[in-house]
């Protein structure tokens, strides 16, 4: 059991690795036993280390926090005694309400990484699609380009919300509550040493962490080891690329702290260098051990700009000769889409695969594609069986499946631009306009 955390004047504080919820818990202890008797000085260092919060800026309850914070500190600065019993009152308010906020955020993006991990959004039922939105309504999040689903019948409020949350997850993948984050806290490098570890705890809570990956902490120690750590990593850097036509002075760097799962005892800064376009050119690990013994290790290095060139030439000539017998292929066995899954598979083996004896077969696939095509468009199933399937088999993005293609012809060239992912276990994914 944790014992009781003394709160100590700011500068002292930024020493500890108290995390968030530590942190408030200790604030309403004090709040809470004090009173009336809290003094000015606990109060102000109260109210200041608020700012330490993990909920995404962005989202507009959080904003509103934000803004009651600054007031708060604003009346808090030469506060004498009287008036004391107020501001601790609004205090109250303020943690429970910091409190609730986190709750949740973490509450809501468990629940869409575990609904995500067992299948896309686009299989959810629509009560569920429906609860994520309210969801996110409920914690403030921007809900204008939501168009009023009031009167829609069912088949349209589903759709409609489809698209809405593919939007908000930034396309049909397995992260979109990460995604979901990026859009309003921006790009992940940027975090605050404080959001990177309320992600990873999230993450590490809900088993999406594997052995090898980092974590992201708090830092036990001051904020002044972050620069030591990026001095360290800096003169790595310009050694690496000493002597090389490569420009590394417009690089940033970006810090992040903790250790690589399952070794908690090990901790690290690691630090990323990264252009303009947010590609990173250099990665350093610093260990934190012993801030006078800080040890630097390079575990990336971006190559130089000449063998980056001669990387590129040597791509460019292999991409053009696939290219070549691409088309010549095509010319003798016709588009790509209605070669056999083995010779798909041949030529793109990083992309497609062959269906095993255990998978739903192709012809399965195409039936339920059908009735899939039926119900999104409300057409009867006689104009859909006068349509030709094919398809790939798609395995590099985990679940494997087949994207179904409808053609007028057996030629594969034109169709009514609908598609259905099917995947093995059945559930399926439509993909074009679908009618009122």
């Amino acid at each position: 059991m944790k014992k009781a955390l003394k709160l100590r004047p700011l500068e002292e504080r930024m020493n500890d690795s108290y995390t968030p919820a530590e942190l408030y818990a200790a604030f309403r202890d004090q709040v809470f036993r004090r009173g009336r008797n809290m003094d000015v000085a606990l109060l102000r260092e109260t109210v200041l280390a608020l700012d330490d919060s993990p909920i995404p800026s962005g989202d507009a309850i959080w904003e509103d926090l934000q803004a009651k914070i600054a007031n708060l500190r604003r009346r808090v600065f030469g506060l004498t005694r009287r008036g004391m019993a107020v501001l601790v009152t609004a205090l109250v308010l303020l943690l429970t309400a910091v409190a609730l906020a986190v709750s949740n955020w973490n509450a809501l993006l468990e629940w869409i990484y575990r609904m995500e991990k067992e299948s896309p959004v686009a299989t959810w039922t629509l009560e569920q699609k429906q609860q994520v939105a309210d969801g996110l309504r409920e914690i403030g999040y921007n809900m204008e380009d939501l168009p009023d689903l009031t009167n829609m019948n069912e088949r349209q409020r589903d759709r409609t919300l489809t698209d809405w949350l593919r939007v908000q997850f930034q396309g049909e993948v397995t992260d979109g509550g990460y995604n979901l984050l990026t859009q309003l806290k921006g790009f992940y490098d940027d975090w605050s040493l404080t959001d990177k570890a309320w992600f990873s705890g999230l993450l590490l809570q809900i088993g999406e962490i594997e052995d090898g990956e980092f974590v992201s902490t708090v830092p036990h120690r001051g904020p002044d080891e972050a620069a030591r750590a990026v001095a360290l990593a800096q003169i790595e850097l310009e050694k690496a690329y000493a002597g090389t036509d490569t420009d590394i002075s417009s690089l940033t760097p970006y810090t992040f702290y903790g250790y690589f799962y399952p070794i908690d005892d090990v901790l690290y800064w690691r630090i990323h260098y990264r252009n303009q376009y947010l590609e990173n050119w250099f990665t350093v690990l610093v260990q934190d051990s012993d801030p006078a013994h800080y040890q630097a290790q390079v575990i990336y290095q971006r190559p130089t700009d000449a063998e980056l060139a001669a990387g590129f030439a040597r791509q460019t000539a292999r991409n053009e000769e696939k290219r070549k017998l691409w088309e010549q292929l095509e010319a003798e066995r016709g588009p790509l889409i209605t070669w056999t899954f083995e010779q798909q598979a041949e030529f793109f083996p990083d992309d497609y695969g062959v269906p095993g004896p255990e998978d739903m077969t192709f012809e399965e696939a195409c039936d339920i594609a059908r009735d899939a095509y039926c119900d999104y468009l409300a057409v009867p199933r006689e104009e859909a069986d006068k349509l030709y399937c094919f398809a790939y088999f798609i395995t590099n993005d985990g679940k494997p499946y087949y994207a179904v293609n409808f053609f007028y012809n057996e030629d594969g060239i034109e169709g009514p631009g609908q598609s259905v992912n099917v995947y093995i276990d059945g559930t399926v994914e439509f993909f074009g306009q679908a009618n009122g």
